[in-house]
């Protein structure tokens, strides 16, 4: 059985990858767009003091009986306290030390995932369409954000993702939110699945919406949806041509193939190389379709350098 998810869906398989209670379940995994899962995880502790707070938020916390207050509680009420301090109170998985053991970077760098074939990429231009999630997109409050995320190699960012106004902050906000978010996860992932003695196939996607305004989204957040279902009628909202049907025809062929045998190449589309740590090969699915190696390496490997120890890979 194959298992494959796209964004929140694609750390679903993460964590499924990582979880010796789903040991044997599956055989292959698709992760789209996902890679960030190895870092979206928080201590038991933390996530028990999460609860708390909430309660206290909410006024509860004096209820002879918190968990019947919070059945109680209007959803609307709920919801928009959770929605106007997201960030604080949003739920990530813990490790509990029975479902997830340690944390996802830990097992990874061990090498303790599911032995199993895995397809995992990402889109060219993710965050075009997430800005709500992103800090303040001014040059100032960019380069806090920089700062803040690389202390000490800030120099390094600030010079991978250089910005001088407020308009080429957004975009270069854009920009490092897809690497460190998206791109630069995804390969730290793949770099290790070769330690489980596990054939990876790594892709990006870089067709741009074609037709007025295209320029601007890009390959943009489960823009790959619509092509690996070979359904272009999903979205009613973008313009579409040949090259879009030709391109569905071949990304569903791919999934399809590494479904049923954990190899996406047959017939007679471009061979999609395997990827290793060495040799860092990918396939571009775009106009055309072609092979390559080295995905944002520089900008990557800053990322490694910075959160390997955080996450456990160091």
């Amino acid at each position: 059985m194959t298992v494959f998810g796209e964004s929140a869906g694609a750390t679903n398989i993460a964590y499924l990858m990582r979880l010796p209670l789903a040991k044997g379940l599956f055989q292959r995994a698709i992760m789209q767009s996902g890679g960030y899962a190895v870092s979206e995880y928080r201590s038991l502790a933390e996530v028990e003091a999460i609860g708390e707070g909430l309660v206290a938020t909410l006024g509860f916390d004096k209820a002879e009986d918190v968990t019947a207050a919070l059945r109680a509680a209007d959803a609307e009420d709920l919801l928009r306290t959770v929605l106007e301090d997201y960030w604080n109170w949003s739920s990530v998985p813990n490790v509990d030390g029975w479902v997830l053991e340690e944390a996802p970077a830990q097992v990874l760098e061990s090498g303790r995932q599911a032995p199993v074939p895995l397809l995992i990429g990402f889109n060219s231009n993710e965050w075009t369409t997430l800005g709500y999630y992103s800090p303040d997109a001014t040059l100032e409050g960019f380069h806090e954000a920089l700062c803040g995320a690389y202390d000490e190699s800030a120099d390094r960012a600030l010079e991978f993702y250089p910005a001088s106004t407020d308009e080429e902050a957004a975009v270069a906000m854009e920009v490092w939110q897809t690497d460190s978010t998206f791109t630069c996860p995804s390969r730290f992932i793949a770099d290790r699945m070769g330690r489980a003695s596990s054939e990876a196939f790594f892709y990006v996607l870089t067709r741009s919406v074609p037709g007025p305004g295209g320029d601007q989204l890009g390959a943009y957040h489960g823009a790959e949806t619509a092509y690996v279902t070979d359904n272009l009628t999903l979205e009613t909202w973008v313009s579409r041509d040949d090259r879009d049907q030709q391109l569905a025809d071949v990304m569903s062929d791919y999934w399809v193939q590494f479904a049923i045998s954990g190899e996406p190449n047959g017939g007679e589309n471009p061979t999609w190389p395997i990827y290793s740590s060495e040799s860092r090969s990918y396939l571009e699915i775009g106009d055309p379709i072609r092979a390559g190696s080295g995905i944002r390496p520089k900008h990557c490997d800053l990322y490694d350098e910075l959160y390997n120890p955080w996450l456990g890979g160091g």
